[in-house]
């Protein structure tokens, strides 16, 4: 009996983060993403996160100073941004 109480408490702590990620994203507006970051490269200036929301992968284009916050960053990345689609530019980065 008590593996099945360890894999239901399991399913719950996994429901509960990813609902958690699902309010923290939709609840910070259209033009916000939030997850944790997954890369990046310098020479195109360029970084992507693994979007809490969706569970995918979204890259931003960002200017220098952003790019310097990213590189020493480590944690949850809250990025507001610009554009549509695959032309994302970052306009402000906050790590948690």
């Amino acid at each position: 009996m008590k593996p099945v109480k360890t894999l239901i408490a399991m399913a719950i702590i996994i429901s509960g983060t990813y609902s958690a990620g699902l309010v923290a994203c939709s609840s910070m507006g259209p033009s916000t993403h939030a997850g944790k970051i997954m890369s990046i490269d310098e020479d195109t200036k360029t970084f992507t996160i693994m979007d809490m929301q969706t569970m995918s992968p979204v890259t931003f284009n960002a200017d220098q100073k952003i790019m310097q916050k990213i590189m020493s960053a480590q944690g949850t990345a809250i990025v507001d941004y610009t554009g549509e689609g695959k032309d994302l530019t970052a306009t402000g980065v906050q790590i948690q």
